[in-house]
């Protein structure tokens, strides 16, 4: 009886672990193809979250260029995407947890006017323009 229990687990865990590979293979696929056209020769953009204010407040990029968001606080910030309680994904990202002095960057895929904010304290907040 255990010997079928102990078949069963790892062939779970392998059903698992093929779902994930799965995912990640699409994920990475998704990403070639909204990254299409990128090359390296981008602008870097850089915001900062200190003392609760975000800077700059509005950045004005173009399309393939990236945006690092910093938090300098010593508070824990879940950065977001869209407007509080609506959070939408940009460049696969919906929400970052970002504890002091964590930063992540995403690649401007896309064209229009977009917002950010600090989930737990949506007075934080910034937008950015992707032309």
């Amino acid at each position: 009886m255990v010997g079928i229990t102990l078949l069963v687990v790892v062939f779970g865990g392998a059903a698992a672990f093929g779902s994930i590979v799965g995912v990640n293979a699409y994920n990475d696929q998704q990403y070639a193809s909204l990254h299409q056209g990128c090359s390296s020769h981008h602008v870097s953009h850089f915001v900062t979250i200190k003392d609760s204010v975000v800077s700059p407040e509005n950045t004005v990029a173009s399309k393939c260029d990236t945006l690092t968001i910093k938090n300098l606080d010593d508070v824990d910030r879940m950065v977001a995407f869209g407007v509080h309680e609506m959070h939408t994904a940009y460049d696969g990202v919906e929400e970052r947890d970002l504890l002091g002095n964590q930063e992540f960057t995403v690649t401007l895929i896309q064209t229009g006017s977009f917002k950010f904010h600090d989930h737990m304290h949506d007075e934080v907040a910034g937008t950015f323009q992707v032309q």
